[in-house]
């Protein structure tokens, strides 16, 4: 109707004079004015759209380091919401939002870094975002900074965001190179189970490249992941026995190490009771255990084929 017609029109009108303001001289202009947006901005997606459409966010990119802080937060707050829409999460990288939101997970304060984390996870849920973030050289060290720098809610969004950039086979060898693995290792057991999940879920992604797997050879990974098979949670066992099958399918060193520290009871009781991955992943686990028992040379593991010739 026209009474709606019309506050559509005072609302661009607004957001219109709200994005002149952004360009003022004057930053507590700029700040006024980028805490307006923002609070519009989680109002609508109507709104978000005219906001983009007033051409805000080559406008905001700037205040992502003006060194103001809660300014800064503010800014990357609005470049989160606006990215929830789908429509502007490629727009928002086309316009080189990626440089300037990596450089507040750098150098921002850790509620700035938390957010910028928070961004990119969101804009990586595109897969053609995930791999023009990956090519930012500093994107991938800054999230694995966060991650080992941040409070809690930093290593939620760094593991969000990893997890996402790691679904582009380009970004593994990347976060792997950043030298995420022992960080990663070092959460399964220092972390909350959220976060231990979702470390496991970036190692279950890791642990299927070459790279990944290398990484993992050079740390005490396996014994870890068996106390995962044995008291983690549904999804963390989903993942532990994953990662464990990419490592030890063709290392008998790795093999042994986890069939000595119990692996096998923990793959029969996923074989009953796991998701159909885990039960599929621990079937694979076990004929692996049963191939390298057949080798004189695994003493231990020689009693494993009589015991288990059914799977």
């Amino acid at each position: 109707g026209i009474g709606e017609r019309d506050g559509l029109m005072r609302l661009k009108t607004l957001v219109e004079d709200l994005v002149k303001s952004l360009c003022s001289t004057d930053l507590r202009t700029r700040c006024d004015a980028i805490k307006e947006i923002r609070d519009l901005a989680k109002e609508s997606k109507e709104i978000r759209i005219c906001i983009v459409e007033a051409g805000a966010i080559a406008r905001i990119l700037p205040l992502l380091s003006c060194r103001v802080s809660r300014t800064e937060e503010i800014a990357v707050d609005t470049l989160l919401d606006l990215s929830m829409d789908d429509e502007n999460k490629v727009g928002l990288v086309a316009e080189g939002a990626v440089d300037a939101i990596v450089c507040a997970l750098k150098a921002g304060s850790m509620d700035t870094r938390v957010k910028a984390a928070a961004t990119l996870a969101s804009l990586a849920m595109v897969d053609v975002n995930k791999a023009t973030i990956g090519r930012r050289s500093d994107a991938i060290p800054a999230l694995v900074n966060l991650l080992a720098e941040g409070n809690t809610r930093g290593k939620k969004q760094a593991l969000s965001a990893l997890c996402s950039l790691c679904m582009f086979p380009g970004n593994k060898v990347r976060v792997v190179t950043a030298g995420v693995i022992p960080l990663l290792l070092a959460l399964l057991t220092n972390g909350s189970n959220e976060i231990a999940d979702s470390s496991l879920t970036v190692l279950d992604f890791l642990s299927a490249s070459e790279e990944g797997r290398h990484a993992l050879f050079r740390e005490p990974a396996v014994p870890t992941l068996v106390k995962i098979l044995k008291n983690g949670t549904a999804r963390s066992k989903e993942h532990a026995v994953a990662v464990l099958c990419s490592l030890c399918m063709n290392s008998k060193r790795n093999a042994l190490q986890a069939f000595k520290a119990g692996a096998l009871e923990y793959c029969m009781d996923l074989m009953q009771r796991g998701s159909l991955r885990a039960r599929g992943k621990a079937v694979t686990l076990v004929k692996a255990f049963r191939e390298f028992s057949m080798d004189k040379n695994c003493g231990t593991m020689t009693s494993l084929g009589k015991i288990h010739r059914n799977v």
